[in-house]
Parts: structure tokens; sequence; C-alpha cells
């Protein structure tokens, strides 16, 4: 088979190398920001071609998520849902401040806008179930969403913990304990689900003893937790005849409170 002289292939070739390197430095001066641009913008532009646009995103939803700036909160996730209409975390993040605002009826359309953009996201049936239980009256749907969160992660504390306080309002004591007792063996160090599970042997149970050493036991890992000295003083005082110490933890709890704007009362409201 014939071939051509190899001038003329080194020729061929030279001249696509060429045109390659043009084309390469056109895409580069149209596609590529300067190095300034890169740094100004935290390098995202980069980031986004090559496939870092899904987690760069979320980080900002995520930053967004702790500002402190109600009003520009909003304002922020406003304009970012008007670019990313379909960015399911950042629903659930509106849902949040929304909820945390007052705004019940809002923050439930943005809760149901996650789970249908994200119907897998367990954080969002939770977050969702607790709205639609504290807030809304709405029980059934409630405990739907509470159960798919843990069908999705077995080893949702949180969800498991706020599943277990639904079933002790609705009279499944044993039900409940086994679920708090759940969120312990993920997180043992779980304060909340302790003080749950204390309040529970002590008020529905009569397991005294064991609700004393539940109580001592988040005092250790939180000395700081108003609701666990109150109870932990009426433990003292109703069960084992301890007045002073009781009167200690009492002070403590009511210390605690009044720095925090009274906003952590423990069983002796949930009655």
């Amino acid at each position: 088979q014939d071939s051509e002289p190899v001038g003329v292939e080194s020729e061929i070739y030279h001249t696509i190398g060429e045109a390659l390197l043009d084309l390469y430095a056109h895409f580069r001066d149209v596609l590529s920001p300067s190095f300034e641009e890169l740094r100004e913008n935290a390098y995202r532009p980069l980031l986004n071609r090559l496939g870092f646009e899904p987690e760069m995103l979320r980080a900002e939803v995520i930053e967004m998520a702790w500002l402190t700036d109600v009003e520009d909160q909003e304002n922020r996730l406003d304009d970012f849902l008007e670019k990313h209409p379909d960015h399911a975390l950042a629903h659930h993040v509106r849902g949040l401040v929304l909820a945390n605002r007052g705004d019940y009826k809002r923050s439930l359309r943005s809760y149901e806008r996650c789970i249908t953009l994200d119907p897998d996201f367990p954080d969002g049936h939770n977050d969702l179930a607790f709205l639609l239980e504290n807030f809304l009256g709405d029980r059934r749907r409630a405990r739907q969403h509470y159960e798919r969160a843990i069908e999705l992660d077995r080893r949702f504390d949180l969800a498991l913990n706020n599943l277990g306080v639904f079933l002790e309002r609705e009279g499944d004591f044993e039900g409940a304990e086994r679920l708090f007792e759940k969120a312990l063996e993920v997180n043992p160090g779980y304060t909340g689900a302790r003080m749950n599970r204390a309040t529970l042997l002590a008020e529905r149970f009569g397991r005294i003893e064991e609700a004393r050493r539940e109580l001592e036991q988040v005092l250790e890992l939180d000395d700081n937790y108003a609701a666990a000295h109150a109870n932990y003083a009426v433990l003292l005082e109703d069960f084992f005849d301890d007045s002073l110490s009781a009167s200690k933890h009492r002070t403590k709890a009511q210390q605690l409170q009044a720095a925090s704007g009274g906003r952590d009362h423990g069983w002796i409201n949930r009655r």
C-alpha cells in the first residue's frame, strides 16, 4: 500500500498541531477566567467546570442556614431559589427559617417541595413531621413522615427520639422507650434522648433509680442542661429525701433558664 512521503506527513501533523493550539487558545480566552477572577470568586468557576457545582451549591445553602440576620437570610434564599428552583436542600433550609419565624404554612410548603424534589431525604421528612405534629396538629401525617425518615436512615438518632416523644404522647410507653434506647445506641452522648428516657422511666414506669442514673449521666455530659438540673432536683426531693442537693440543682436550673430566656423547662411542664 502506497503512503505519503515522510516530509508531507510531518507537514500535515504540524498544520493540525497549530490548528489545535489556536483552538485551545480560543477556548481558553473564552471560557477561562483570569486568576484574579478565580480568586475573587473563591475558585468557584474552576471548581464548577471540574464537576464540583452540586457540592458548591450545597455549601452555599448551608452557609445561608447559619446566617443570623433573618431578613438577609430569607432574601438570599429567595435569590438562590430563583436561580435554582429545584434545589431540595435550599427548600429545606427555607422551611427551617420560616418555621423559626412562626410562618408555619409557608414552612409547610417549603418542606413539601423539598421532599417532592428529593423523596429520599431523611431530614426533610423528619422536620416536616415535627412541624405537622407540633404546630399544625396533623398527627397522622406526622407519624408517617417520622417513620419514613427512620426507614431511610436507621441510624437517624433525632428522628428516633422524635418518634419516641410522639409515641409517648400517644400512650405507647413501651414503644417510646424502645425508640429512646435505639437513639442512644446510635449516639450515647445524645442528652435529649437520655433526658426523655429518664422522664419516661420516672413518670410512666416508676423506675426512679434508673431515671436518676440517666439524669446523672446527662449532667455529666452537659452540666449546663437546665431541664436536667430541674428534673434531678424533683427526683432528689420527692424520692430520695435530699432537699439540700435538690435546692442546689433547682437554683442552677433557674440561673440557666434565666440566661437562656427561660426556654428550657424540662419535664415539669410535660405532664
